[in-house]
């Protein structure tokens, strides 16, 4: 089927008014009308690509977590997944920095902590499927603060080094 360029249009325009919006006030507090005025599009444009502020939120969610680099095949290329993974945070800060930093409620990092589980699972050395699951969970965790940290301070450590604080403490808590 082909792509409507239009309708994709709508949506970016449409998901771009959110991002923005949610760089100024707290997603709860954001109306469709909200969204509808900053994206200069009716009211009845936005119901017929969305229900409600939620279905574009989820879109905005799985859109980056669709983006983030992953290791397909069995490589125990540990570095480079994180590497790759700290470098999209690096290119996308501004819009890591709101869905992470900015947002009160944890709605992303749950789904990006199951992502980061479900796509690097198999570089785990835990026997065992729910140790595994909670070494991710209590790493992902750490890691999803100091790169709130290295966000806030502008990136004031390179991405090599940062990768390589990442790493050490990943391969201390998934071994």
């Amino acid at each position: 089927m082909a792509v409507n360029r239009r309708v994709v249009l709508t949506n970016r325009m449409i998901k771009d008014a959110l991002i923005s919006l949610m760089d100024e006030k707290d997603f709860s507090k954001i109306t469709i009308s909200d969204i509808c005025n900053r994206a200069d599009v009716n009211r009845s444009t936005f119901y017929s690509h969305y229900t409600d502020t939620k279905q574009v939120l989820n879109e905005i969610e799985d859109d980056i977590l669709s983006r983030l680099p992953v290791v397909e095949d069995n490589s125990s290329d540990l570095r480079l997944a994180i590497g790759n993974i700290l470098s999209f945070v690096k290119d996308n800060s501004d819009l890591i920095s709101i869905m992470m930093i900015k947002r009160k409620d944890t709605g992303f990092v749950e789904k990006l902590i199951g992502s980061v589980f479900e796509h690097y699972e198999h570089l785990s050395y835990a026997d065992d499927e729910t140790r595994t699951r909670l070494n991710y969970i209590f790493c992902v965790n750490g890691i999803i603060g100091i790169i709130k940290e290295w966000i806030s301070s502008d990136f004031s450590i390179s991405l090599e080094a940062f990768t390589d604080i990442v790493l050490s403490l990943a391969v201390k808590v998934t071994t």
